[in-house]
């Protein structure tokens, strides 16, 4: 019979872990991050009235998309690439665009493994890079958290 043996993802309704979160950048090393503060994709709605024979007519469409952004933090470490990256984009260089994936990995999955969940930003620049503030001598994690913008983001595991 065609097709057995084969599942539908969507029939996967495993609730995901999330161990670590992987960003991987052409050009730079892979980056790890603690916390996928959020993934934010929006289509504002576009309301017409028209005239109909009883009176107005109210109607909401799809509108204007908004870039999908994504939110990450991590400890901070020596590796700069994220900083330099922001650069190029502060110094206005079209290089600092990038397809990158957003690799999740599980308790326990090997990192050089399959993900068990990937997104692709095409065209992904860091719009912001912060660092927490900490006081000297203290012994709290310096937190650097990172906003990505991007023209797309695609769930790679996903089927329409």
């Amino acid at each position: 019979m065609a097709g057995q043996g084969t599942q539908d993802p969507r029939q996967n309704t495993e609730i995901i872990s999330a161990a670590v979160f992987r960003l991987e950048v052409p050009g730079m090393n892979a980056i790890n991050f603690a916390e996928l503060v959020g993934i934010s994709s929006e289509v504002e709605n576009a309301e017409y009235m028209a005239a109909g024979p009883t009176g107005p007519i109210f109607s909401r469409h799809f509108g204007r998309s908004k870039p999908p952004t994504v939110t990450l933090k991590r400890g901070l470490d020596l590796n700069g690439d994220l900083w330099l990256w922001h650069q190029k984009v502060r110094n206005l260089m079209y290089d600092a665009y990038r397809d990158c994936a957003l690799k999740l990995y599980g308790p326990g999955d090997d990192l050089n493994g399959d993900a068990r969940l990937t997104y692709i930003l095409t065209n992904a620049w860091p719009a912001k890079v912060e660092v927490s503030g900490v006081k000297a001598g203290a012994t709290d994690i310096v937190y650097q958290t990172v906003t990505l913008m991007c023209d797309d983001l695609f769930d790679f595991n996903a089927r329409i």
